[in-house]
């Protein structure tokens, strides 16, 4: 077993001098410093006529002057924002409050709000990134690498990277290995330059210009042409002149929701027309201004529906039109001769009211029609009455209870947000500064959640008071081919079964070499190791001589308990022929599981199962000394 907790409680306390100022773009225009001659001219007139990069108020572009990370940030809004036809950027800045403010966006750079608000709300950058975007209040500048991961994460949102990356520069080692993928596909869209500076150098911390970050733009506008083109979508686009876009064409019609379930969605539209639509996980939901989802859109009310010409469905907003005439807290319901009187508390004077409900009295509990007598209490009741006589209840449970996947860090102690992935759509709670926690088992703070915990939560009144927490801890064995050690984050790139995984390394991982404890700097490349992920982040690593005794990698075939041994199926990689294994345990033999924390049973081992052997073959007999259970 090599993992180990560790606690590491850290204070910073970080004087900030503020320096804010504005700078104006001018769209459209053409710069005396750039010459019909200049390499870039055609990639700079073609983004400045689209408004996507400008130039200053005296006619200059500026072609040399090194790019910030927010304007940077903004360059790459200006380029989706042509094409993706980002809506509603209020609610998008809205729910990405919390991070602009505490990262002081609004004194910084309040003229790039909607970008970073926008870049935070796609995870184009991420909470830990902004902050890097400003040193004691001044911008930083933008280097080669971070332009190529910003730019890739806009361009290939939702798809899979290369698996086998072999990059052609001669200073590859200098790029950290988790970023490779982003270099990769922008090599692989034409975006970037084989050639890097033309003497076969990428120089990933280096500084970009103006002129460079428009030409990586420029090249990343006809990527996205071709490939809306490719995929026949009508985004408006002019593919005899790519210089001249217009917006995509997007359909919005009232109607009522009259029926729901986990594949799809039917709209009643005005005029009788009747549309069924496929549910997809990217599509807003808004009720009441609030964003929602799926499950908790209210049948038989009207709603405003945007789709495209394919009949994808990209929001819905719905207001629920119950206006109530009293509300409160339900206290009580007695049952009564041909009526029952329903007892409610008002929450602010704790008085008490009594009132009638009848057979035909409609009683919603947080969506969903139910008989009266499941209503709790302490449940928030809103009425519609006539005199005594309650007409319909609206309730709101005061307990609800949400499991998923936690999806975003938790920033902020003091207005936690908890964004949730629920059986593919994604919801944010809010929790009370003093919300319960534990993480696997122990008390936590709720920013030290981690994105992939499975999330049990418990809300009262809509905000969260109690989480249950835990990780997925998994194993897997290889030998090293990279490793990156930084300051802010470090990561290590591993071979097994020919197959290359890069996992980021937790800032308190445990290292042990030989049973000895040791820090990242001890490790080696080609050095065979076990580690020990948390929900995909290494927090344990071990090397181990035995580790680079005999390794099979298989699938078990058959078991001879009595005879204490069993058949492993594998590929010979020198011969590229199945083989088959005879592998002998021993009581000393330590069988484990890639998801288990304790020792397990051979009882354990089935045919079909994958396991991972190490061990030595003397006098033609192979015994195992570890063997891992692939789950």
């Amino acid at each position: 077993m090599i993992y180990k907790n560790l606690s590491k409680n850290k204070i910073l306390i970080v004087t900030v001098v503020i320096f804010s100022f504005t700078i104006q773009f001018v769209f459209g225009q053409s710069f005396t410093d750039v010459s019909i001659n200049h390499w870039a001219h055609n990639h700079i007139n073609k983004l400045s006529q689209n408004n996507i990069i400008g130039g200053f108020p005296n006619a200059t572009f500026k072609p040399n002057d090194s790019v910030s990370k927010v304007q940077m940030i903004v360059m790459i809004y200006n380029l989706v924002n042509r094409f993706d036809n980002v809506e509603n950027i209020d609610r998008v800045v809205e729910r990405q409050k919390y991070i602009l403010d505490a990262l002081r966006v609004d004194v910084y750079a309040p003229w790039a709000k909607n970008a970073l608000a926008y870049a935070l709300d796609a995870e184009i950058i991420n909470y830990e990134e902004l902050n890097r975007f400003f040193s004691q209040g001044t911008q930083t500048n933008a280097t080669r690498e971070e332009v190529s991961i910003y730019l890739s994460r806009a361009l290939n949102k939702g798809k899979e990277y290369s698996k086998v990356i072999a990059l052609p520069y001669i200073d590859t080692e200098l790029i950290r290995a988790s970023n490779v993928k982003y270099i990769d596909f922008l090599l692989n869209k034409g975006i970037l330059n084989s050639n890097g500076d033309g003497y076969g150098r990428f120089n990933p911390n280096n500084t970009i210009s103006r002129a460079e970050i428009a030409s990586m733009l420029s090249k990343s506008f006809d990527y996205l042409v071709d490939n809306s083109h490719k995929n026949n979508l009508n985004n408006g686009i002019n593919s005899d002149n790519r210089n001249v876009i217009t917006e995509k064409k997007l359909t919005m019609k009232s109607g009522v929701i009259e029926f729901i379930d986990n594949n799809s969605i039917l709209i009643k539209f005005d005029g009788n027309e009747t549309k069924l639509f496929q549910r997809n996980t990217d599509v807003e939901i808004f009720v009441n201004g609030k964003k929602s989802i799926f499950n908790q859109l209210p049948l038989k009310q009207q709603a405003n529906v945007t789709f495209t010409d394919e009949y994808k469905l990209v929001k819905i907003e719905t207001t629920t039109s119950f206006i109530p005439d009293i509300e409160g807290i339900f206290n009580a319901v007695t049952p009564n001769v041909g009526f029952d009187l329903v007892v409610l508390r008002n929450g602010a004077t704790n008085n008490t009211q009594t009132l009638k409900a009848y057979h035909r009295t409609k009683v919603q509990l947080d969506g969903a029609n139910v008989s009266l007598n499941q209503l709790k209490s302490g449940d928030m009741i809103k009425l519609k009455v006539s005199g005594q006589d309650i007409d319909e209840i609206v309730a709101t449970s005061k307990i609800k209870t949400y499991q998923g996947i936690l999806q975003k860090r938790v920033e902020s102690l003091q207005k936690p947000l908890i964004t949730l992935n629920i059986s593919g759509e994604s919801i944010t709670i809010e929790a009370k500064p003093d919300v319960r926690v534990r993480r696997n088992g122990g008390s936590n703070l709720v920013t030290n959640l981690k994105v992939g915990d499975v999330i049990t939560l418990s809300t009262e009144y809509e905000k969260a008071v109690n989480i249950q927490a835990t990780s997925v801890i998994t194993r897997n064995v290889g030998r090293i081919e990279a490793i990156n050690i930084l300051k802010d984050s470090s990561s290590i790139t591993i071979l097994n079964d020919n197959k290359s995984e890069t996992y980021n390394i937790d800032s308190s991982v445990y290292v042990k070499v030989n049973n000895i404890e040791k820090d990242l700097y001890d490790l080696r490349l080609d050095q065979i190791i076990e580690i020990v992920l948390e929900n995909d982040e290494i927090i344990a690593i071990e090397s181990r001589d035995d580790l680079n005794r005999t390794q099979i990698n298989g699938t078990v075939s058959s078991i001879d308990i009595g005879s204490k041994y069993f058949v492993l199926e594998y590929l010979d990689r020198s011969t590229n022929k199945i083989v088959f294994k005879t592998v002998y345990y021993t009581n000393n033999t330590r069988i484990t599981s890639s998801l288990a924390q304790v020792p397990i049973s051979i009882y354990t081992l089935r045919v079909a199962d994958q396991v991972f052997v190490i061990g030595d073959e003397k006098f033609n007999k192979f015994t195992a000394d570890r063997v891992l259970l692939i789950d």
